[in-house]
């Protein structure tokens, strides 16, 4: 009886040692197993959108035409170059009140037509100004609509700063607007 006690242990442990190495093999094989199918899943769902895209491809083109007619009419001004340069130099005295500087001179400069969809019109402003105002006046330019660029700015100082006032800066810029062929800010 022993004998068979000892026979059916070591086949007890055998089958133990044979069924843990087994598992082990399979148990790598499932989660790959799983984790494939959760790839699977995913991938089929990118792929059904990305199929669906086509079907939508004419709104989203029409949608586009459409923010870029809006963003032409904000960004751009329109009119003839004089009525531009006048817009423009409204613009300008206003961004310039806002952040406190006075305007000493503005003039137009001369058009040069370039090929391409854009017209450009630029002014030169004279003032003085301190180094804040300046930024915060520059800032304003730069998120203007409609789109205005500091092209060329030269600066000069008029008195160096002390330890209650900021230096006294004389400003030479240069901004230009630009028109498209049709359409735009008035």
């Amino acid at each position: 009886m022993i004998g068979k006690l000892k026979s059916i242990t070591a086949w007890l442990a055998l089958s133990i040692l044979v069924i843990g190495t087994v598992w082990s093999l399979v148990y790598r094989d499932l989660q790959e197993a799983g984790q494939t199918e959760e790839t699977y899943v995913r991938k089929l769902a990118l792929l059904a959108r990305l199929q669906a895209l086509p079907k939508e491809e004419s709104a989203i083109k029409k949608q586009l035409e459409k923010l870029s007619d809006e963003a032409a009419a904000r960004m751009l001004y329109s009119g003839d170059a004089n009525a531009i340069q006048s817009l423009m130099q409204r613009d300008l005295r206003q961004l310039a009140s806002r952040n406190h500087t006075a305007i000493q001179s503005m003039r137009t400069l001369a058009r040069y037509k370039k090929p391409g969809p854009l017209q450009s019109i630029s002014v030169q402003l004279n003032f003085g100004t301190t180094h804040e105002e300046l930024v915060s006046f520059l800032k304003d330019i730069e998120t203007a609509e409609p789109l205005l660029r500091v092209t060329r700015l030269s600066l000069r100082v008029q008195r160096p700063s002390t330890e209650t006032q900021p230096a006294a800066l004389s400003v030479m810029m240069e901004v230009t607007g630009f028109k498209a062929n049709g359409g735009g800010h008035t």
